[in-house]
This record gives structure tokens, C-alpha cells and sequence, in this order.
């Protein structure tokens, strides 16, 4: 035999098969309780289409999306700041006029744009500052690491502006 083969007793043979026969198991069990879940959200999905919502009802809502990303809950919860409106001067137009400006390349990886486009971020994080000198162009990528950390990139992004 070569050095560092060993035929497994047969005692050793079994312990194995057993452990594989549990992690098959579970394996099947997580597969099959994820596939039932996908499969009772696709029918509430179907069984509410057409219906419209009361305005208590979409109160409701609100109120229970509150409590399960309030701060206490989760460490990136930034006070309902996605939930803040755009002004409407925040056009396609704009953004792409930004993307010209910086020649279609996120300014912090430098990668070209292609089939995607890429993000226009605001440097001070404040969504009525439509100032150009305020918006540059980011990857996805990139974009999503400046949702961290924000001194530190709104520092950075005025240093390279």
C-alpha cells in the first residue's frame, strides 16, 4: 500500500456513513422547509394581486416595518433616511450629466461603465444638495461601501473633488 493510505475498518466505515446519512438529512430538511417558504410567499403574493390596501392597513404596515429596523434592532438603521424623498429636480437628466462629466468611470475604483449604469452618490449624504460639485459618479460596488463609515467618505470624496 502507499505510504499514508490506510484501509478504514469497517467499525470506521460506519460512523462515517452514519454522519453522512444526518448531514444528508438536514441538508433535505433546510432545502425542503426553504422551498415551502418560497412557495407560501408566491401564493400570498398571487392571492393579494388586485387588491387594494385600506389606509389603516398600510398604517399598520408602516408601523410593524418601524419596529423591526428601529435602532435597537439593527446597527444600520440611519433614522428612516432611505424613506426621505428625492426633490424633483433629482432628474435622469441630471444624473446622466454627472456620468458625462466623469466620463462614464466610478470615481473610486475607476472602473469603465458598461451595460449598467452606475450610481450618482451625493458626497454630504443630504439628498436636496443637487449641487454638481456635491454628486459623483460610483459603481454599485462602490456605492455600497459608502453607506459605512460616512465622515470617512465624505472626507475622502472632498479630497478628490
Amino acid at each position: 500500500m502507499p505510504s499514508g493510505v490506510y484501509k478504514k475498518s469497517e467499525e470506521h466505515r460506519k460512523k462515517i456513513s452514519d454522519k453522512m446519512k444526518i448531514i444528508a438529512t438536514n441538508l433535505n430538511r433546510d432545502y425542503l422547509h426553504n422551498k415551502k417558504s418560497k412557495e407560501t410567499k408566491l401564493k400570498m403574493s398571487l392571492a393579494s394581486k388586485g387588491k387594494k390596501k385600506t389606509a389603516s392597513h398600510i398604517m399598520k404596515m408602516s408601523i410593524s416595518a418601524i419596529g423591526k429596523h428601529s435602532k435597537d434592532k439593527c446597527n444600520f438603521w440611519k433614522g428612516g433616511k432611505t424613506l426621505e424623498k428625492y426633490p424633483v429636480e433629482w432628474t435622469a437628466t441630471l444624473r446622466k450629466s454627472i456620468r458625462e462629466r466623469d466620463r462614464y468611470i466610478c470615481r473610486l475604483c475607476f472602473k469603465q461603465q458598461e451595460d449598467i449604469s452606475y450610481s450618482v452618490h451625493h458626497i454630504d449624504y443630504n439628498k436636496d444638495n443637487l449641487n454638481p460639485e456635491n454628486l459623483i459618479t460610483l459603481c454599485k460596488q462602490c456605492h455600497q461601501k459608502t453607506n459605512f463609515d460616512r465622515d470617512k467618505w465624505t472626507k475622502y470624496f472632498n479630497l478628490i473633488n
